[in-house]
């Protein structure tokens, strides 16, 4: 991402080979992040969000898609 991290952003990267365009559809400073893309034959979202835990910082990775089409 070039310039501001925030909802709304657009953004591409390469996955397997391929070509994914993605939008930021979720952020909160420090503790959530959360991109969506859809691409010719498939569509995902995933998270990343973190909080404090017991003096350590506890990540949640959350991705969701459709199996059959990857």
């Amino acid at each position: 991402v070039s310039g501001e991290l925030e909802t709304g952003v657009e953004f591409s990267y390469k996955f397997k080979g391929r070509d994914v365009r993605a939008t930021v559809d979720r952020y909160e400073e420090g503790r959530v992040i959360g991109i969506g893309a859809a691409e010719k034959q498939y569509d995902f979202a995933e998270s990343l969000a973190v909080e404090p835990a017991d003096g350590r910082t506890r990540v949640t990775f959350t991705m969701g898609f459709d199996p059959t089409v990857w």
